[in-house]
């Protein structure tokens, strides 16, 4: 299969080796479009995305061989789903040739398509989330973050373990804009463009993907942007000063300082979520002894869940939620190395040289 596969899709030209064909468009990521196809030697789907433009510029070639690095640095944890790079087998090294693929799993039900079938229970849904928040831990701990987790992103296979997907550039670099298309999932200050971003904002994600297992709908199901602020807004209460000020946008400052005067939300979010999941709503599964009803969950929710990312558990501390115990093992939760900043290169240094180390990572790989 030495030969090479062009097909344009939506104005993008993909030039992979014929080990993979079949390839069509599934959506957009913030760096480029997924492309579903088959690969012949693993007989096996899997997603293909093209790395956006990584010679264009000195940012574009920064965050490309950031983006390498660090798929390179999680591909042999259990944390996520299996990447690899795909390049056009007749091309000859050099920086500008399109050897830039990361090609991914995606066999195997996803967490979405589960839900979608209204069947999965207490124990199952507990089950889950613990494996995300392991997941989690450990990208988190390499100074990491996904950006833009949501069910669509959750393999499960057919012993019910979980690997997450889509690590895509902006949440892997450590000069992130989280650009993404689906807000339901997004925490706050992903939608209202803040500056500073951190992984908390996989923990929002995390907390609205509980949140939608037991109430069946979305939690944030805004229709366009200033519906997804009214929700916040209802639901979580006004944003804090401090992130009203790392706002860049001067629209959507508007949009939420008007929202925030018109509300009179002036306690806490905790009525919010007891009305969101009245106990006959969920009956909580426990051990003999403890509460039967759903104020653990709402607990948890409400800690994860909030409009200030400095006050949600990060993925250590909500492991260790009483929600969490019968599968809490903090001996089998593995954390990663951070990745070396030697790595990242000073951004001030002149010209760019993250373009020829993006072309020797991938050589490397």
């Amino acid at each position: 299969m030495a030969g090479s596969l062009q097909t344009e899709i939506l104005g993008t030209v993909f030039k992979v080796t014929e080990r993979y064909t079949d390839l069509w468009v599934k959506g957009l990521a913030a760096s480029g479009l997924l492309c579903p196809a088959y690969d012949r030697i693993m007989q096996q789907p899997v997603t293909l995305r093209k790395i956006s433009r990584p010679f264009y510029a000195r940012s574009y070639s920064r965050n490309a061989f950031h983006e390498i690095v660090s798929l390179k640095h999680l591909r042999h944890s259990n944390v996520s789903i299996h990447h690899s790079l795909c390049t056009a087998a007749a091309d000859k090294i050099g920086y500008r040739q399109d050897l830039r693929y990361v090609v991914s799993e995606s066999s195997g039900p996803k967490l979405g398509q589960i839900m979608g079938t209204g069947r999965l229970d207490h124990i199952f849904t507990t089950y889950f989330l613990y494996q995300i928040l392991v997941r989690l831990k450990y990208l988190h701990s390499a100074s990491l973050y996904h950006c833009d987790l949501q069910p669509a992103d959750i393999l499960v296979n057919e012993i019910a373990d979980l690997k997450i997907g889509n690590l895509d550039l902006d949440g892997l670099n450590p000069w992130p804009t989280c650009s993404c298309f689906i807000h339901h999932y997004q925490a706050p200050e992903v939608i209202l463009l803040c500056q500073q971003l951190d992984p908390a904002v996989d923990i929002f994600s995390t907390g609205c993907i509980l949140g939608e297992i037991f109430r069946g709908s979305a939690v944030f199901a805004g229709e366009d942007l200033r519906h997804q602020l009214e929700l916040f807004v209802d639901i979580l209460g006004s944003s804090p000063e401090q992130m009203l000020e790392d706002i860049r946008d001067k629209k959507t400052l508007s949009i939420i300082e008007s929202l925030s005067k018109q509300s009179s939300h002036c306690s806490p979010h905790f009525r919010a979520f007891t009305m969101l999941y009245p106990n006959t709503m969920m009956p909580y599964l426990s051990e003999k002894g403890h509460e039967s009803d759903t104020s653990i969950v709402v607990n948890l929710l409400e800690k994860i869940l909030t409009s200030d990312p400095q006050g949600r558990l990060a993925a250590s501390k909500a492991l260790a939620h009483s929600h969490l115990a019968r599968y809490y093992d903090p001996t089998d939760e593995p954390v990663a190395h951070r990745i070396s900043e030697r790595l990242l290169v000073n951004a001030r240094l002149p010209g760019n040289p993250w373009e020829k180390m993006f072309v020797v990572a991938l050589h490397t790989w």
